[in-house]
């Protein structure tokens, strides 16, 4: 006998908050999950340590409506070990990061989505979130018909709001973009009250900074051994939170529809 489930809710984004039977009238009609991966590590004294798990959650919500797609459970630890030394940060080793995120996208695409996109709110796990979907797109894991994306949330923003809010200028961790983000999602857990400066004295060419930082185990603690930021949050308002957040989304948004477009120009 065919049973029918009363009342399904159609509107739901996030995954974890629907039963199978809303799952399986979403995937009637759409075919995208997002996947947001973060990770538990100090924020300095004003932010929580979840800062990079919440932001690209609130985006991926974001941009679930414009492109009816679901929301996934966030992958809330990452590769944090250059926050080692700092209390409460916490981490997956690479070979289990990258373990995780193949096994994520396996088991979505074997329940029925189509289009799988994992968006990175955090910049050492972006490499290894790279790697393992390169291991996984185009091979006997999923099947043919699935297409995998990844972004980390900065990647497509235009270069003057890159500039304002997340850069060598605006700074890169607990910084004003990210203290803003998070006043406009959550600002019962910023204390403004200890927002703190730092500027961590290091070079000015990106690649040696980022490869250095991302190699160091407890790197971070000889950076900005005083608050653990990078940058001056104490000007971050929820107003610039609300245009940053706005500004992630849409170009978040786009690079989707770019990419489905490629994919359709391919055949």
């Amino acid at each position: 006998m065919d049973v029918k489930a009363e009342g399904i809710e159609l509107r739901k984004v996030f995954l974890g908050e629907m039963t199978r039977r809303e799952v399986e009238e979403y995937l009637k009609r759409g075919s995208m999950v997002i996947v947001p991966t973060g990770s538990v590590e100090q924020h300095g004294w004003h932010l929580p340590l979840l800062t990079d798990t919440f932001i690209p959650t609130e985006v991926a919500r974001r941009v679930a409506l414009e492109v009816n797609a679901l929301v996934a459970p966030p992958i809330s630890y990452g590769l944090s070990q250059v926050h080692s030394g700092f209390k409460g940060s916490a981490w997956f080793t690479l070979k289990t990061y990258i373990g995780v995120i193949e096994d994520v996208c396996v088991s979505l695409a074997e329940s029925g989505f189509k289009r799988i996109i994992f968006l990175n709110g955090h910049y050492d796990n972006e490499l290894a979130m790279y790697v393992a979907l390169k291991d996984v797109a185009g091979t006997e894991k999923v099947p043919k018909d699935v297409r995998i994306m990844a972004f980390s949330y900065w990647n497509a923003l235009p270069p003057d709001v890159g500039a304002k809010y997340l850069s060598f200028e605006a700074g890169w961790h607990s910084n004003i973009g990210e203290t803003a983000a998070m006043l406009a999602i959550r600002p019962e857990l910023v204390d403004m009250r200890n927002a703190k400066a730092e500027w961590p004295r290091m070079a000015k060419d990106s690649m040696l900074v980022f490869t250095v930082i991302t190699d160091a185990k407890g790197a971070w603690k000889k950076l900005a051994p005083k608050v653990g930021v990078w940058g001056d949050p104490t000007k971050a308002s929820k107003e610039m939170g609300e245009e940053f957040l706005r500004k992630i989304a849409e170009s978040i948004v786009k690079a989707i529809r770019d990419v489905e477009e490629a994919y359709g120009k391919m055949g």
